[in-house]
């Protein structure tokens, strides 16, 4: 009788393909949740357009980390192998890989409904923070919640940029009402892997 081998989970990684997204898909898709109003949906789809410029990695709006007991799909960041010929950015934020301190893969989704389902899941379960601030329409304090978990990189020198992808974007939101409709998302077992402070550090490597 053969032997049976175990089955090896882990992230299956595929290549780090850009899946160009619009701002007016990105409104549409966000306007299809709950925690979407006339105040959030601004702020929120500011802060997908800061971390991808509109260059999202395989339909990862949210830059979703990929931890090793992920069983999904991935793809691996522009500083997990470098070279004499990297720039000192990248050659920085492989160290802090290796120390344990920054991202080495980000998870894959087959299109954007899978993407965006999983990036509001992941705010609705470890960041309600974030939320509650999108709520209150300010963009200082959205981006000073961003700063207490979602990402230490964040702070007062990006309140500007912020407010001007605010107003850029109100106009696909002005239509909503501003009540928070709150729901209940279920956990899943990927559910470890969070939205780190490398949503923020791939956009800078990448730009």
């Amino acid at each position: 009788m053969g032997a049976v081998l175990a089955r090896v989970s882990g992230p299956q990684f595929v290549p780090a393909t850009v899946t160009p997204l619009k701002p007016v898909e990105a409104a549409g898709r966000l306007r299809a949740y709950p925690e979407t109003n006339r105040d959030s949906g601004p702020l929120l789809l500011a802060l997908i357009w800061v971390e991808t410029t509109g260059r999202p990695i395989a339909h990862n709006v949210g830059n979703i980390t990929a931890s090793d007991r992920y069983d999904g799909e991935a793809w691996r960041p522009p500083w997990f192998e470098v070279g004499p010929q990297s720039s000192p950015r990248l050659l920085e934020l492989n160290r802090r890989m290796r120390e344990g301190k920054a991202p080495k893969a980000f998870r894959a989704y087959p299109s954007f409904a899978d993407g965006f389902h999983d990036y509001m899941s992941q705010l609705q379960r470890n960041f309600p923070e974030v939320l509650q601030a999108a709520n209150t329409g300010n963009a200082t304090e959205f981006v000073d919640a961003l700063s207490l978990k979602y990402s230490t990189d964040y702070g007062p020198k990006h309140y500007r940029s912020f407010a001007g992808l605010q107003k850029q974007f109100e106009p696909f939101f002005k239509d909503l009402s501003a009540s928070h409709r709150s729901t209940s998302l279920p956990r899943n077992a990927a559910g470890e892997a969070l939205l780190l402070f490398g949503a923020y550090m791939l956009a800078k490597a990448l730009a």
